[in-house]
């Protein structure tokens, strides 16, 4: 459910969505951390997950994520969607109670991430 891409393949994977951990500063404005011009996509320590899986599975964990209009609600699934520190510590939360479809790659992923400012995860 969760993968990793060569960049060569990512364009083939336009129905994916893409995870990744935010490496901006923890002092960053929430205007700057979810600004395109602060996204990088396709790095290479991203997770990706096809959208019909979010969707299913995992659309209600993730909720409350910043838009780029810096309004908050559901996963955006064509948009940005950040989550803060403290919002990844109830995502980690839920899914470790809740055990959806492969949580283990992710869990993991996630935690490796509590050293970085967030997560986004940005739609299609």
């Amino acid at each position: 459910m969760f993968y990793s891409f060569e960049k060569e393949d990512i364009l083939k994977a336009s129905a994916y969505i893409e995870i990744r951990y935010c490496k901006l500063k923890p002092k960053a404005s929430i205007k700057k951390i979810v600004s395109t011009r602060s996204i990088k996509p396709w790095e290479e320590d991203s997770l990706y997950a096809h959208v019909d899986d979010i969707v299913s599975d995992y659309a209600d964990i993730f909720c409350g994520g910043v838009y780029n209009n810096l309004k908050t609600g559901p996963v955006d699934l064509y948009g940005i969607n950040y989550y803060s520190p403290d919002l990844l510590k109830v995502i980690i939360d839920k899914i470790e109670k809740r055990k959806p479809l492969d949580y283990e790659a992710l869990l993991a992923w996630l935690k490796a991430g509590e050293k970085y400012n967030g997560i986004y995860v940005l739609g299609i």
